[in-house]
């Protein structure tokens, strides 16, 4: 640590009087002090693969803990200076290794810029910290008749400033969008340790100028680090309803979830395949689970025009099903745990395609995944859509093996490229996707790599794991991690 400036970073951030952290190396195969190292390495399914293994991790040198955005400035200056690079941190919900450290690097974690600065309830408008928890804000929200309608799954761990770094999507996004829909505008601490603000605190569009607050937003932390944000809010809804149909295949309720998007928006839809209907609720069938909302009469209407199109693709009713799976939705660390102890290991898989690819993905994706030595179990759902589209989510049980884990997903990548698909959705790139990156960005990767040697040409942000670390050449992401 020495050699590159930690020790000297470290007494010269506690002279500040903040508090920092030299993370302790896990003992090889023992996950007894699993809190610990998850307090500062993100949910990636290969960290704790690797932990069992008894494989390194890669941990942060060293963890700062800012109390304010002035503090986050000091950092900046101060790590520029000792020449060790920024990872910005706070959740730590990412599953594909966004958040994983270059040598000689400190974890900057927004854990405790957590507050609610303002709210404009004429406007609409809330104004947090970055590192507030989704779920903090939504519920102190929900207490004055407001909603972000932003509800990702991670959301009891999740953090705005991540979300936006990582263009996160929640189970309202059919109906209310995702979280750039609800951005107006960022406050970024930039490469020489100043605020800037990108966007418009004056215009509800919140765009000005050729899109640069959209600069931030799913760059994983590679410009600048978020500290603030202003954002959308919706008066919470008159009335909810829900629907839940079985359906002949996956196909049709595709077909369904067609029709309902070009001309109504169901706040939530989620079309979940045989096998995982099966598994959630003991249903062989493929389900179609809805959720409407708005003024009584809007949502009426809609009840009808969705019902009448579910029915007409061989729909039937099975009342009851949306109130279970939002209940069970948050128990992600259960999951985790049940799934360990039985000596296995899981990951889930985001892509996104156009209405005519998603059902031939679907089934390409199982049938290719299937095949792979090790792999127990692979069932996917559907749940974001939009006009043109949606995506398709796979979650696949298999060895707790590191070799099996890279086996799924070069065959989910190369599976969901042939098939004309995208092979990302709302996890970000990561380590994990570096070496596909070329295909998917194509040439918005050279504009990419034009803004980062602009807005950080000594590379101090996330040299390692986010989009912009992908213009020193493409290299195999994570097996070399």
């Amino acid at each position: 640590m020495g050699k590159c400036g930690i020790q000297a970073l470290q007494r010269s951030l506690e002279a500040l009087g903040l508090d920092t952290l030299i993370p302790a190396t896990p003992r090889p195969g023992d996950l007894s002090d699993y809190d610990n190292w998850r307090s500062v390495a993100d949910m990636w399914p290969l960290n704790i693969i690797r932990a069992y293994k008894g494989e390194a991790l890669d941990l942060p040198s060293l963890v700062v803990y800012p109390e304010s955005v002035e503090d986050v400035t000091h950092i900046v200056r101060l790590a520029a200076s000792h020449k060790a690079c920024i990872v910005p941190i706070c959740g730590l919900s990412n599953v594909v290794g966004s958040t994983t450290p270059g040598e000689c690097c400190v974890a900057v974690s927004l854990s405790r810029l957590d507050k609610i600065l303002e709210l404009r309830e004429e406007d609409r408008l809330v104004v947090v910290e970055a590192g507030l928890k989704v779920s903090e804000l939504e519920e102190w929200l929900n207490k004055r008749g407001f909603t972000l309608a932003y509800r990702p799954q991670s959301e009891r761990l999740a953090c705005i400033g991540g979300s936006i770094s990582t263009l996160g999507a929640g189970a309202y996004s059919p109906g209310y969008g995702n979280i750039e829909d609800v951005v107006l505008w960022l406050d970024v601490v930039d490469r020489r340790g100043e605020m800037i603000r990108v966007g418009s605190d004056r215009n509800p569009r919140g765009l000005i100028l050729p899109g640069v607050n959209n600069v931030f937003l799913g760059a994983e932390g590679g410009y600048g680090i978020i500290v603030r944000t202003g954002l959308r809010v919706r008066e919470l809804p008159e009335e909810e309803a829900d629907l839940s149909y079985t359906l002949p295949s996956f196909a049709d309720a595709i077909s369904v979830a067609r029709r309902a998007y070009s001309w109504s928006t169901p706040l939530m839809m989620r079309i979940q395949d045989s096998s995982e209907s099966l598994l959630h609720y003991g249903i062989e069938d493929t389900m179609l689970l809805a959720r409407i909302a708005g003024p009584r009469s809007i949502v009426e209407g809609q009840r009808r025009y969705l019902e009448a199109i579910i029915r007409a693709a061989g729909g039937r009713e099975a009342p009851g099903l949306v109130e279970k799976w939002w209940r069970n939705r948050l128990s992600y660390a259960g999951s985790v745990k049940t799934v360990l102890d039985m000596g296995l290991a899981f990951d889930t898989i985001d892509q996104a395609a156009y209405w005519s690819v998603l059902p031939r993905l679907h089934s390409l994706l199982l049938e290719n995944l299937a095949r792979i030595e090790g792999v127990s179990l692979a069932f996917s759902h559907a749940s974001h859509f939009y006009p043109n589209g949606g995506s398709l989510y796979t979650t696949v049980v298999f060895e707790r093996d590191p070799q099996v884990y890279w086996r799924v997903w070069d065959v989910a990548t190369e599976t969901a490229l042939k098939a004309g698909a995208s092979i990302v959705h709302h996890h970000g790139f990561g380590l994990l996707r570096r070496r596909w990156a070329a295909f998917e960005y194509g040439g918005s990767l050279k504009l990419a790599c034009a803004v980062k040697r602009a807005l950080d040409p000594g590379n101090l942000f996330n040299t390692r794991s986010s989009p912009a670390s992908y213009c020193g050449g493409l290299v195999d992401g994570g097996r070399q991690a």
